[in-house]
């Protein structure tokens, strides 16, 4: 979070193709792999191989067939993962199933909601509420 608007910069100017400008060692491109390395290592070690990279994939594919605004893609994908989050969890311990295969198959339900959503719909929603 601390350095979130120079790795946002970073990510644009990839998109952009303006790699030209990053040059042959960056530090702020060595340091957002550095983070993003470190964090998916220790997730595994954690949670395992398959929740994390649910929650890697799941959540922000989601929100772009939802929204193309980078404030509305967010707050989707928070959304996504709060609420296969908290059903996940919820129905492990009610029905006494893993954790980390609840999670992903409430993940899989959502993403298959918004895939829904989204084909029936046909537009993108920005933030504003208007459509694209």
């Amino acid at each position: 979070m601390i350095f979130r608007k120079k790795f946002f910069e970073l990510t644009e100017k990839f998109e952009n193709h303006e790699i030209k400008d990053i040059g042959v060692f960056n530090p702020w491109n060595f340091l957002f792999y550095l983070s993003i390395g470190l964090s998916i290592v220790l997730a595994v070690r954690i949670a395992g191989v398959i929740p994390v990279f649910s929650y890697l994939i799941i959540p922000p594919v989601a929100a772009i067939l939802l929204s193309r605004s980078r404030a509305g893609s967010v707050v989707i994908a928070i959304a996504v993962s709060v609420l296969g989050s908290f059903f996940g969890l919820y129905f492990s311990t009610k029905f006494d199933f893993p954790a980390g295969s609840a999670v992903v198959a409430i993940l899989g339900a959502l993403f298959l909601i918004v895939a829904i959503i989204r084909s029936v719909k046909g537009k993108l929603i920005s933030v504003d509420g208007k459509e694209e």
